[in-house]
């Protein structure tokens, strides 16, 4: 290291490790890519994850309109176990596994990272963050906020508006 009047020098990267087309990008414009980018895959895993989440929290209302429209209700029992019980997890597992570490590699190519190992170094982290995202913040979010709207559902007696609506002669076309 030199410190004389205010320098700093330190090893240059490996020859390999540079990636020369990005060198003319300066850092204020990286860190804006970065932030755009950390922003739409927050937006698009919103999206994504936001249902997902809901899905469980749905229960009741798919009982209720179940009761109202199939009569023999005994052969979607195992389908609607499966729905409520383990698709929410294998979407999320998917997701997580192979559509967000695809999506981070590619979007890191837009970045303009100088060096190939700050690039897979920020790969990394992006995958880290955005799968804690995924896992805890988001469906927690998305469950609290549609819990309302399902609850609001059920106090309306969703299966008596249902069958109104299946009976009415007026509406058959």
């Amino acid at each position: 290291m030199l410190n004389d009047s205010g320098w700093t020098a330190s090893p240059a990267p490996a020859p390999s490790d540079v990636i020369w087309s990005n060198l003319e990008i300066p850092r204020t414009e990286q860190m804006c890519r970065g932030l755009a980018i950390n922003i739409l895959l927050f937006l698009l895993m919103t999206l994504i994850i936001a249902p997902v989440a809901v899905i469980n929290r749905l229960q009741p209302l798919l009982t209720s309109i179940e009761d109202a429209t199939i009569p023999d209700k005994l052969k979607h029992r195992e389908v609607r176990a499966f729905v409520g019980n383990y698709f929410p997890t294998l979407v999320v597992f998917l997701i997580n596994s192979v559509l967000l570490p695809f999506l981070i590699e590619l979007t890191s190519h837009f970045e303009g990272h100088h060096a190939a190992s700050s690039r897979s170094a920020a790969v990394i982290r992006r995958n880290a963050v955005f799968q804690f995202l995924n896992t805890i913040v988001l469906p927690s979010l998305a469950i609290n906020s549609a819990a309302e709207a399902v609850q609001l559902a059920l106090k309306t007696n969703f299966s008596v508006c249902v069958k109104n609506y299946l009976n009415c002669s007026h509406c058959v076309q």
